[in-house]
């Protein structure tokens, strides 16, 4: 093979490569901004139903938000009746937070839709499809942590 030859074929595999960034983002987009309908409140109630009580510290290194960020989703769904927070019984400086019976009742509704979603968006793939799909994923993710855990050791 000539270096020209091979120059084409790493350009070839570099615009694909680019192609397949280019439907991640896509899909991105559209996870985040078609699904996400204030997806710190949805997230945050369906793992309080999961989780029975959870402090706010657990819930913002869960949720991966600063605290500024979590007191004030948090003040919204109080004010919405979504959650309850008291002082928790054990440490008296941690606040324990709850879902209302009817943050219970809205999580639920949550947990059903996010289920009808999931299924509508794979539709268009037979079984088999789907579990390539899961294992191409997969391997994404396991490679991608990889790097990222290569580069944090690093520095």
């Amino acid at each position: 093979m000539s270096d020209s030859e091979g120059k084409l074929l790493q350009n070839d595999e570099a615009e694909s490569d680019l192609r397949l960034v280019g439907r991640l983002r896509e899909c991105g987009h559209f996870l985040y901004y078609k699904m996400g309908k204030k997806s710190g409140q949805r997230r945050i109630l369906i793992r309080l139903l999961a989780k029975g009580s959870l402090t706010q510290r657990q819930l913002q290194e869960l949720m991966k938000l600063s605290s500024g960020a979590m007191s004030e989703i948090l003040t919204k769904m109080e004010a919405d009746g979504l959650i309850a927070r008291a002082k928790s019984m054990g440490d008296r400086r941690q606040v324990e937070v709850t879902l209302t019976p009817h943050g219970k009742e809205a999580a639920a509704g949550l947990v059903e839709e996010d289920a009808q979603m999931a299924h509508q968006l794979f539709l268009c793939l037979s079984a088999q499809e789907k579990e390539q799909f899961t294992t191409v994923l997969n391997k994404l993710v396991d490679s991608w942590n990889a790097m990222v855990n290569e580069d944090e050791s690093g520095d």
